[in-house]
């Protein structure tokens, strides 16, 4: 018998939307052990999803967003139950609830296999709905979403999604004076002569055109459940070798304003309660001037309504000045990725740091009574058992300052990054090509290393997780 237990759906009239917008399941395909939330949340708000909503929304469009994480939770899931009978039971649940024409999902590279059963679904229930995939996954490989049997994905948003979306359900809605298909950047589709289209990149979004996030698209308890983020930017100007952001933005950074950035977190903390909400930036005080403008307003909500703020930002751009003004605008925990103990590898990933550095930014922080998490990666490319053994002594030694727990993940090559796209001379061979197995903290190997068998990278990352295990934390 299955061990979910489902009511049946309420007889009502379907709601119609101009498109319906799905995150599919991801928290599901992570072990309890190894996920680490930033404050211990059951769900994560699918950014990407909300900010095309809201765009919409502004543009005159009807849309919902069904995040499949809170359906799991609302419907009883139990971890290891089955996610496929989940899965099926969700679609069918949401088909009756929504009259559509146009279904758009966001996925990441673990949740691609999902994907493709929910399309499946989809277009058995409803053969003539259009269905629209985007997210960092099929930005890269759209040629290969677009070539799924049967005709599953109908588009492939790449990149930024506000603008391309928009263009696009103008045309399929045939909205007055709407674009042609061939004149719509950023999308890529099928033909009937070559099988397969990719019109021209869409221009990065302009960060002040688009409305404020509008929450109201999710359930008050999904809010406050969530790891909830302020995204004040998007891009990054550094290069590491391991990391999407160099393919998707060019090495560039664009903010909000910060007058919208200012309301969004007022109305968190008077709308939901929130005391704690992370600054989702690459790096946080990558510009000076937008730094200081954020960290006055990050200090009036911590004054006035005691939130306390987490960041992230590099090893060498942390003195002692940047820390004070962090600290008295209420930031309470700094990220660093770490990645490797070893200098060597921290250079040939394009890191631009050495261990010390990153070392004497962690004592650092801590000397100003922040909290610290930093991230590390076992398996990269040209590591060797050597420098393996470097991360642990780092590990260790880092440990003794004040620490949240560190999170530790095994190397994967992901779609956009430079490994990905330089396989060969990266001397990587893929190994296991189930996606769902592709997740940031799967302790699974999913290629064949050049310098350590499977079973040596294994064992590294589990010494990690034992001397972590062993450690205690601030929090």
């Amino acid at each position: 018998m299955y061990a979910l237990i489902f009511e049946p759906a309420f007889m009502k009239k379907a709601k119609k939307v101009d498109i319906l917008l799905i995150s599919p399941l991801l928290r599901q395909f992570f072990p309890p052990e190894t996920l680490l939330d930033d404050f211990n949340k059951k769900f994560d708000i699918p950014y990407g999803l909300l900010s095309i909503a809201s765009y919409l929304k502004s543009q005159g469009y009807s849309v919902a967003i069904e995040a499949f994480d809170y359906r799991a939770h609302k419907m009883g899931f139990v971890r290891g139950n089955d996610l496929r009978k989940l899965e099926t039971k969700i679609i069918s649940d949401i088909m009756s609830e929504y009259d559509t024409k146009v279904v758009g999902i966001g996925c990441y590279t673990i949740q691609y296999p999902g994907t493709l059963r929910v399309l499946k679904q989809l277009k058995r229930i409803k053969p003539q709905i259009k269905t629209v995939l985007g997210g960092p996954h099929v930005t890269f490989l759209d040629r290969e979403a677009l070539a799924e049997a049967d005709n599953l994905v109908d588009f492939v948003v790449r990149g930024e999604g506000e603008y391309t979306v928009k263009d696009l359900l103008d045309f399929i809605l045939k909205r007055a004076g709407h674009k042609k298909l061939e004149d719509i950047k950023g999308l890529s589709y099928r033909d009937a002569t070559t099988g397969y289209i990719k019109n021209p990149d869409q221009a990065f979004v302009d960060l002040a055109t688009l409305p404020g996030l509008n929450y109201d698209f999710l359930a008050k308890e999904y809010i406050q459940n969530a790891n909830l983020h302020i995204i004040r930017s998007r891009g990054c100007r550094q290069n590491c070798k391991f990391c999407v952001s160099p393919g998707m933005y060019r090495r560039t950074i664009r903010y909000r304003p910060t007058e919208q950035i200012r309301k969004e977190i007022n109305f968190l903390v008077t709308e939901y309660g929130i005391a704690e909400l992370g600054i989702f930036d690459e790096v946080i005080n990558a510009d000076k001037v937008n730094f200081e403008k954020l960290c006055a307003v990050m200090g009036n909500a911590h004054r006035v309504h005691g939130v306390n703020f987490w960041v992230q930002t590099r090893a060498d751009m942390v003195g002692d000045a940047t820390l004070k003004l962090m600290k008295e605008s209420g930031v309470i925990t700094i990220a660093f990725g770490a990645e490797s103990g070893s200098d060597k590898v921290l250079a040939e990933v394009s890191k631009h740091l050495t261990y010390k550095k990153i070392h004497d930014a962690v004592a650092r922080a801590s000397e100003h009574g922040l909290k610290v998490f930093t991230f590390w990666i076992f398996g990269l490319p040209s590591a060797t058992k050597a420098d393996e053994e470097k991360t642990l002594k780092g590990i260790r030694e880092i440990l003794k300052y004040n620490l949240i727990r560190p999170e530790l993940a095994i190397f994967v090559p992901y779609p956009g990054t430079y490994f990905h796209k330089n396989m060969e001379s990266s001397r990587i061979v893929i190994t296991n090509p189930n996606y769902e197995e592709w997740g940031r903290l799967n302790s699974a190997m999913v290629f064949k290393h050049p310098y350590m068998t499977n079973e040596e990278v294994l064992r590294f990352y589990q010494e990690g997780q034992r001397v972590v295990s062993e450690a205690t934390y601030g929090i």
